[in-house]
């Protein structure tokens, strides 16, 4: 091989060993948040964040580290539901956070023709509705959800 022919590939060595190894002064300071609690202030390079994710985090001063536990924000619960017998509401706590979306509910057992819908949707419960009472209890599978992205 000649000589010239290792400029490139020594000038990918030297830059990749730059952006690695770089003085932390120039990666900038991050703040590191737990929700709206400031845990940390670092050099880094902030490679985490968008809708959707769960970030809890601690901060050991002791070697200056950020620990960060990530997951996928909850977008959807779902259940089963009983309207007992001789009722026209049952209340129903879906586990969000937050108002959902979307509630979606069936029926899985006979309404008797009584007609049902969703009513009074909060950031913990739906409720499900009848325009009658029925002889025998009433079973629904439900969905709540937050608007998918």
């Amino acid at each position: 091989m000649r000589s010239a022919s290792w400029i490139p590939v020594a000038l990918v060595i030297i830059a990749f060993q730059i952006a690695v190894f770089a003085p932390a002064s120039t990666l900038g300071l991050i703040d590191f948040y737990d929700d709206t609690t400031q845990v940390a202030q670092r050099s880094a390079i902030n490679l985490v964040s968008g809708e959707g994710i769960v970030v809890t985090s601690s901060d050991s001063a002791a070697n200056s580290r950020v620990s960060y536990t990530l997951a996928e924000g909850i977008l959807a619960e779902s259940g089963s539901a009983t309207l007992a017998a001789a009722a026209t509401t049952t209340v129903v706590t879906h586990g969000l956070g937050q108002a959902p979306d979307r509630v979606l509910v069936t029926p899985t057992s006979d309404t008797l023709g009584a007609r049902w819908w969703v009513s009074a949707t909060s950031t913990t419960t739906f409720t499900i509705e009848m325009n009658t009472t029925t002889a025998s209890a009433v079973t629904f599978d439900w969905r709540a959800q937050e608007e998918e992205e």
